[in-house]
């Protein structure tokens, strides 16, 4: 193997004692092989995240959000080399000495940045005789349709937008693998600007604020809206005069909903988003005015106006915090100025400034006022204090109310279960006087209700009870089906009073799936169950939903100390994270003791809306992202924003339509489980033990997320998407 080959290999194997044995497996005693690879891992690791990161970084003492620097040029030799690695293989040889290759009649002289979308590199066209900027799509995204589908999508939309305030976009090409060539821009980010000089003089506040402006209304103008705009997505050009460009359209849409990245927690920065983007709703041209508005305070300021511990914090603070009053940060500040930030950083976005337009016009006179008189006159100044009560009030509970959404980062689907019991396929004697050690599977009894920071309800919560009485709260949000909050009873230990095996187990009865076993090894675990029980391994329902028959089985379930620290550290002091990560400790094995069937996709629309005559997907014709489906028939795609209770209405439904029990009974604002023996949603161990499907790596597909990348269709490489 070669250099190359070893550090692609090297970049999977996330733990370092394992790769530190692949590189002594693979170096063979050559250290100076060894050390060129652990160079260029290094460097990796270091990179700048050129096109997609967020602008914060974590601080020594984790006590600060900082800014980081955005690397517009990788000048070192390493830097170089560890692009190269992975651009070059989609390269022709070059024909200029020294340069790195030709792609098409582009001749690529180096790589300027490197993110979680893509790598860019500054070329020559050798027709049309220009240097530009080629955008070069990831090749593990590049394998997946979807995000290749909107890849170019998004860079043919961008392309349509010409402006001087815009980075123009030249082509889009699909081969070898997709790219867009942009214009090349000689100079520097406005992130670089800041870094060097800390805040900037109010003359150019002003002159880069309204080219940022002039810019955002041309793509608001066809009906683009950019979502991550922030210091690093601005470039200032080199020249007599210089002139503010944005560019990175690759998250750029007509209308949006946040989604997620793999560089951060929701699609966009959280240092520079709007709440509305942060809560995950519908966004508008607006939503660019606020990421603006959280621009042009650092350079006022010097600092972002949202800082926090971690993302989580940073995205409370978006959606519920006042910044700090600029004078207070940078005495001084003219109360125009902090009037116009302020403005453009209202919570509620019908209180902006409506038009990017609008902003342009006002910098521009504030601008043209300080030139003439030396003093600005054509903003109207509102009281700190009195903004700062009123929009407190205002927003109090978005936070809390959205919680949930935020940590999920997708729109909520319905996987339902129909255990095998219910068609009377299976029944076992229970024997109570077992001493089994098996773990009792138990409905969240004691959930409390969604509160904001200051203790307040977010919402109205119903009552969860079981067939025997007692209840607990939670808040109807929508979310992920949460298989933890679906838990619908109790379970308790299956076992016979024949000779027994595993826990209890009837020699008679086949084998449970015990893990790790491999996919061979579960089609034989169900087949032997299907024929000891009479029953098909897969079957489909009366409105088409198909379903796989699960064995009893056990698993290990739960997370190692070291990634539960890891992940308290991540979350810093938010108690209703904590309590869900401190739920993973400690690792333990579960017992699953009844075989159940599971449905082998989401709930589809088409079969949402034949149970409950409405369709309430995002994703739909008549939903708010319709534009997203625009002549796609959306029948087959899965049901999006339905809330845990409208899962279990549509079990309780479908129970009926079967002429099965339902599972569930609601009375008001009281849902009674286990009445039934109808539809259910699954438990937490009844998904993992069906999901895992025998596997004991971290994730079902492997050890790294580039593995579940290549394999799964989550936050990460799905942006929210259903489809």
């Amino acid at each position: 193997m070669n250099e190359r080959d070893i550090f692609i290999a090297a970049l999977d194997i996330t733990d370092p004692i394992a790769r530190a044995a692949y590189l002594d497996r693979a170096c063979t005693g050559n250290s100076d092989l060894r050390t060129q690879v652990e160079s260029l891992l290094k460097t990796h690791s270091q990179a700048s995240q050129f096109l997609e990161t967020p602008a914060a970084a974590t601080n020594p003492q984790g006590d600060k959000t900082v800014l980081s620097s955005s690397v517009h040029e990788l000048d070192s030799d390493e830097e170089q080399a560890t692009g190269e690695v992975e651009f070059c293989r989609y390269l022709q040889p070059p024909t200029r000495p020294g340069w790195l290759g030709r792609l098409a009649h582009y001749e690529i002289e180096k790589i300027l940045g490197r993110g979680a979308f893509g790598i860019v590199a500054k070329a020559f066209d050798e027709k049309l005789h220009r240097v530009v900027a080629i955008k070069l799509m990831s090749p593990a995204l590049a394998a997946t349709s979807p995000p290749r589908k909107r890849f170019l999508r998004e860079a043919r939309t961008a392309a349509a937008v010409m402006h001087e305030n815009l980075v123009a976009i030249h082509a889009v090409e699909e081969s070898p693998i997709p790219y867009l060539v942009m214009e090349y821009i000689a100079g520097r980010t406005l992130q670089e600007k800041l870094d060097s000089q800390g805040p900037l003089e109010i003359a150019d506040i002003l002159r880069i604020g309204q080219q940022v402006a002039t810019g955002l209304a041309a793509a608001h103008a066809v009906n683009l809206v950019h979502r991550d705009i922030k210091p690093s997505n601005i470039l200032l050009s080199e020249g007599p005069v210089e002139r503010a460009k944005i560019t990175d359209f690759g998250l750029a849409r007509a209308v949006d909903d946040a989604t997620m990245t793999s560089s951060g927690l929701i699609a966009g920065t959280p240092l520079y988003m709007a709440p509305e983007q942060a809560r995950g709703e519908t966004l508008d041209h607006r939503a660019d005015l606020f990421s603006l508005g959280s621009v042009l305070y650092p350079m006022v300021g010097g600092r972002p106006p949202f800082r926090a511990s971690n993302t989580v914090a940073v995205l409370r603070r978006v959606c519920s915090d006042d910044p700090r009053p600029l004078n207070d940060v940078i005495a001084g500040t003219p109360n125009w100025l902090e009037a116009i930030v302020f403005r453009l950083l209202e919570k509620d976005r019908d209180q902006r400034i409506q038009s990017a337009q609008e902003v342009a016009d006002l910098l521009a006179r504030c601008q043209r006022e300080l030139e003439h008189t030396g003093k600005v006159t054509c903003v109207p100044i509102r009281a700190n204090n009195a903004r700062g009560a009123e929009s407190k009030t205002r927003r109090a509970p978005h936070w809390g109310s959205h919680t949930t959404w935020i940590a999920a980062g997708v729109l909520s689907v319905l996987c339902l279960v129909v255990v095998a019991w219910t068609q009377g396929w299976f029944s076992s004697s229970r024997n109570d006087d077992s001493s089994s050690n098996v773990a009792r599977l138990d409905r969240p009894s004691n959930v409390p209700p969604v509160t904001n920071s200051n203790g307040a309800d977010t919402g109205p919560s119903r009552e969860l009870a079981d067939s025997s009485g007692g209840g607990a709260t939670a808040n109807p949000e929508t979310t992920n089906s949460d298989p933890e909050s679906s838990n619908p009873s109790t379970f308790e230990t299956d076992v016979n009073s024949e000779p027994a095996t595993w826990n209890g187990w009837s020699a008679k009865q086949p084998a449970p799936a015990l893990a790790p076993f491999n996919a061979d090894e579960a089609a034989a675990y169900q087949q032997a169950w299907a024929e000891y029980l009479g029953v098909p391994v897969e079957y489909t329902n009366s409105i088409g939903m198909k379903f796989r028959l699960i064995p009893p089985g056990e698993f290990e379930m739960g997370s190692t100390a070291d990634l539960v620290q890891e992940l308290l550290n991540e979350i810093g002091d938010e108690s209703a994270w904590r309590e869900r990560v401190l739920s993973e400790v400690p690792k333990h094995r579960v017992v699953l003791t009844r075989p159940f069937y599971l449905g082998v996709t989401e709930v589809t629309q088409g079969q949402y809306e034949q149970v409950m005559g409405v369709n309430p997907s995002h994703f739909a014709a008549s939903g708010t992202g319709s534009e997203y489906v625009s002549g796609l028939s959306t029948t087959e795609f899965p049901v999006d924003s339905a809330s845990w209770y409208d899962a279990t209405e549509f079990c309780t439904k479908l129970s009926q339509l079967e002429s099965l029990t339902p599972f569930y009974r609601q009375t008001g604002d009281t849902v009674t489980f286990g009445v039934g023996t109808g539809y259910r949603l699954p438990t937490e161990a009844e998904w993992e033990l069906a999901s895992r499907a025998g596997t004991t790596t971290t994730y079902w597909s492997g050890e790294t997320t580039s593995e579940l990348a290549r394999a799964g269709w989550y936050l990460d490489n799905s942006e929210s998407r259903t489809h």
